[in-house]
């Protein structure tokens, strides 16, 4: 389903005031401004109706994704860090392997400004083996891959 999709289900929904619908979850599909202001309209009339959608229009160009992994490089480079001395901060018992935990924690005492989904994409981009563990040679490789 698309946009289009949504807003003939919205549009259904506001013409048949008796139905039992009580949630919409369209979770997966961006809607546009003109569904944003028919579920408005509806809303009125059924206070009730819940709906979940993927974000406007609107929404996405505002937000202009940066890859989490281009964060990473940009701290980097303004703080003049090499990528092993930046990995080692996190790495306190210098085994080259770090686990989901420090990793975040490290990030966070970083400073850089990721947002937890952005933390977890992170992770799941570096962690190409799936041990549950990210190692230097993970880092590097997604690193020097961006």
């Amino acid at each position: 389903m698309q946009t289009a999709g949504c807003y003939g289900v919205m549009k259904a929904v506001k013409e048949n005031a008796s139905t039992a619908i009580e949630y919409l979850d369209f979770s997966d599909i961006q809607v546009n401004k003109d569904f944003e202001d028919l579920f408005k309209e509806v809303k009125e009339v059924r206070p009730d109706l819940k709906c979940k959608h993927g974000g406007s229009e609107e929404e996405k160009k505002k937000k202009a994704k940066v890859n989490p992994m281009q964060k990473l490089q940009k701290y980097i480079q303004k703080n003049n860090l090499r990528l092993v001395d930046f990995f080692n901060k996190f790495d306190k018992d210098g085994s080259m392997s770090v686990s989901y935990d420090e990793f975040r924690e490290g990030l966070e005492e970083t400073g850089i400004d990721m947002s937890p989904d952005e933390v977890e994409m992170l992770i799941c981009e570096l962690d190409r083996d799936g041990d549950g563990d990210i190692n230097y040679s993970e880092l590097y490789l997604g690193y020097v891959n961006k």
